[in-house]
């Protein structure tokens, strides 16, 4: 019983702290979640305004975490100058909700197109509140010999530790695209924690790493009907990188004014040290909405002590149509 409970501890213990710490707040569909992903993706889009909702749960039958982030892009275009405003709220709960977690942030974007080409620009900035409840948490100081157990009724003799971190956090991104006819490709490039807040639980000086981000992609015309769309993302954060890759497949059923179609994609997650994840997407878009679902099958070690290893995942985003008039024609007379 001892060496199983020690066992539950620490691996809850990993997995709830991993993911913020090493891996930080982030989605398999991290391109149905523009503003985690990049900020200077903000108003990156074909549409008035647009409205994301990313939901993710993993580890459910170990230590359940779940994250939900709602955000919202408005264009603003003044004179030839084309911005964007945005917001994004989040929220992750992990070891049954043990430790919390809630983002708010305001992101502006700047977009300048140069005929075939576009350049992208973008700044968040917003307020963090984490928060932690020890009474939920088992140390190995309340291991009792007399119930052969351990119990949160024993004194777990952990001094100095505040059940509440909050602080400021800055973001900043950049991006390139373009419209070749059939191959449109686009780059991105964002920093994540540029003001290094601390984070700390304790009366100390715990600095947040930056988080460096690199995205590589295109939209590939095959035909009428099909188009691919590779995606490369790779991550560093505190020594700890990530890399997810795939492709995903759309078919389109008709589009006449907005698009209506069918996707499917594979996708992989990789760390530095192993082969984390298979992620697979099936998806639709029908008129204004974009309808995501992806499960990562996991094929790291810790797979063996999941009996539900996956981590689901949904995305629903609504894109309003635009009504700016972004090329003018003006009549004259034939001489």
């Amino acid at each position: 019983m001892k060496i199983k409970w020690f066992t539950y501890i620490w691996v809850s213990l990993f997995i709830s702290i991993y993911p913020v710490i090493g891996q930080d707040i982030h989605f398999s569909q991290f391109y149905f979640s523009p503003q985690t992903l990049n900020p200077a993706y903000a108003g990156n889009f074909n549409g008035a305004y647009r409205i994301n909702n990313n939901m993710r749960r993993q580890w459910g039958s170990i230590t359940p975490y779940s994250t939900f982030a709602l955000s919202g892009e408005k264009q603003i275009y003044l004179k030839q100058h084309h911005l964007t405003g945005g917001l994004i709220i989040l929220n992750d709960r992990s070891n049954n909700a043990s430790l919390k977690i809630n983002k708010i942030y305001l992101t502006g974007a700047y977009h300048k197109d140069f005929e075939k080409h576009a350049l992208h620009f973008g700044l968040q900035a917003g307020f963090v509140n984490k928060s932690l409840n020890q009474g939920d948490l088992l140390f190995d100081n309340q291991y009792s010999t007399d119930l052969g157990d351990f119990s949160s009724s024993e004194n777990s003799f952990e001094t100095g530790f505040l059940e509440n971190a909050s602080y400021l956090d800055i973001n900043l991104g950049a991006g390139w695209s373009g419209d070749f006819g059939k191959i449109a490709p686009f780059i991105g490039f964002s920093a994540f924690h540029v003001n290094m807040p601390n984070e700390s639980f304790f009366n100390n000086n715990s600095k947040l790493p930056i988080r460096a981000v690199v995205n590589i992609g295109t939209n590939l015309i095959a035909s009428e009907k099909v188009y691919l769309t590779p995606n490369f993302l790779y991550m560093n954060y505190n020594q700890v990188n990530q890399m997810v890759f795939g492709s995903s497949f759309t078919y389109v059923l008709s589009n006449n004014y907005l698009e209506n179609s069918v996707f499917a994609g594979v996708y992989a997650r990789n760390t530095r040290e192993n082969f984390d994840a298979m992620i697979i997407l099936v998806g639709g878009n029908y008129q204004h909405w974009t309808f995501g679902l992806s499960y990562d099958i996991n094929m790291s070690d810790l797979q063996s002590s999941n009996a539900n290893p996956g981590g689901i995942e949904l995305a629903i985003i609504y894109r309003d149509i635009s009504t700016q008039i972004k090329k003018f024609f003006i009549p004259c007379e034939r001489f």
